[in-house]
């Protein structure tokens, strides 16, 4: 796979994480957040699980037969993945700094 491939995969994963963690319209972002942290515990997924996580995050096209979030991790490279994982961690940080009822209602997630 070329660099940019890589590259393009890379950005649409963090888009992903930024959808479900970091939602763009403040007004929703919690709403988002919760929705997104309710179906990790549904499954009893941590956010420190990346490799579990990542298969939970929308990938857009998937349903059009575009490829599934699983499938864009799996072409990442060890490297890309642990700056992924930092930067999920970046966001749990800040969902725990602006929302910390969420802590306490995902208090397993969050851990």
């Amino acid at each position: 796979m070329t660099t940019k491939a890589k590259s393009d995969v890379f950005e649409k994963v963090r888009s992903a994480i930024d959808i479900v963690l970091d939602y763009r319209l403040e007004s929703e972002r919690e709403v988002q957040a919760r929705s997104f942290l309710r179906s990790l515990a549904y499954d009893g997924i941590r956010l420190s699980e990346f490799e579990k996580l990542a298969g939970r995050l929308p990938a857009r096209g998937a349903g059009s037969g575009g490829p599934s979030s699983r499938d864009m991790y799996s072409q990442l490279d060890a490297e890309e993945r642990l700056e992924l994982q930092q930067y999920v961690n970046d966001k749990a940080q800040k969902l725990k700094r602006d929302f910390p009822e969420l802590v306490v209602e995902f208090k397993e997630q969050f851990s």
